[in-house]
């Protein structure tokens, strides 16, 4: 067997410790999914193990619990990049919020058009890409992902710079061993975009499936495996949000991890805080520990279907 042949045998199946390894610290992170959808947690939880500092943070569409969840590390998170920051119905995001307010983290205002059309330019190898959306609106102002450029008339034309990060983290709900993989959900199309403009894509997947299901439908891959560098094989892996047609959002969850982070906020007591992240992350060195913690009724009433 030559070594080409041991490595299409072997395919990217990772470890998420193994998979993460080589971010350094003020690297550019990119997450995938949308607030209680599609988040890679299990992906995160492993590198908030890691301890690296001071990450960049961005994120197409709007974060909530696992964003909240990596500004609770101490120094983690230096620089966010997202439209929406909530917990939607249930508040505003209490690290987050107490985090930025403090001056530990800084946010920048910035919307969907600017960083969707940043990964569409680095996707496809320029250094910018034009977007009309903003034109007259004061997020041309603020918003540092934008720049300007003059047309053969003289006029103004607003800019996206091409956004490449140095690690995606993108959860789906299916993957072979070689990284194809089809992700359900609002968020598959931003997903795709985000793994084409990424320096390193590792996806998180809840079952693997033969490499024959891909090929008897190509058109239904979301991400081909060109653009994935690992693959971590990670039942559940985005509890407490959801996957789709997998299992819903554990808003219970979500909802008790948000009353612990708000009294922490409000009595600027971050003891409670760090008993969360000890008990739910630290002590949880592996994907099975942190199952482990949560009941089998809790895990089977979130499931859908056959799961």
């Amino acid at each position: 067997m030559n070594q080409l042949d041991s490595h299409l045998l072997k395919g990217k199946l990772s470890s998420p410790e193994t998979a993460l390894l080589g971010l350094t610290d003020h690297s550019l992170l990119a997450v995938g999914g949308v607030l209680h959808e599609n988040k890679p947690i299990a992906l995160e939880r492993a590198l908030i193990r890691m301890g690296v500092k001071s990450l960049k943070y961005i994120a197409l569409s709007g974060s909530g619990y696992d964003l909240d969840l990596l500004v609770a590390v101490d120094q983690m998170i230096s620089e966010i990049f997202v439209p929406v920051v909530t917990f939607d119905d249930i508040g505003f995001a209490p690290n987050y919020r107490r985090a930025v307010e403090d001056g530990r983290v800084k946010a920048h205002i910035v919307d969907v058009t600017s960083i969707m059309a940043g990964y569409f330019a680095a996707a496809s190898g320029v250094p910018f890409h034009p977007v009309t959306a903003v034109k007259g609106s004061d997020v041309t102002k603020f918003n540092p992902l934008l720049g300007q450029i003059k047309d053969e008339n003289n006029q103004p034309i607003y800019i996206s710079r091409a956004i490449e990060p140095d690690l995606a983290l993108i959860h789906v709900q299916e993957a072979d061993i070689y990284g194809n993989a089809r992700l359900y959900g609002s968020t598959a199309r931003a997903d795709h975009m985000l793994a084409r403009a990424a320096k390193k894509v590792v996806i998180s997947c809840d079952r693997i499936v033969p490499t024959e299901k891909f090929e008897r439908d190509p058109m239904a891959t979301t991400i081909p495996s060109m653009y994935v560098d690992a693959v971590c094989h990670i039942p559940f892996g985005a509890h407490p949000t959801g996957s789709p047609g997998q299992y819903l959002p554990d808003m219970a969850y979500i909802k008790e991890y948000w009353r612990v982070a708000e009294n922490a906020r409000k009595s600027k007591d971050s003891v409670a805080m760090s008993n969360y992240l000890e008990e739910k992350i630290f002590k949880c060195l592996t994907h099975q520990d942190y199952l482990d913690k949560l009941s089998g009724s809790t895990i089977v009433g979130l499931c859908m279907g056959d799961q």
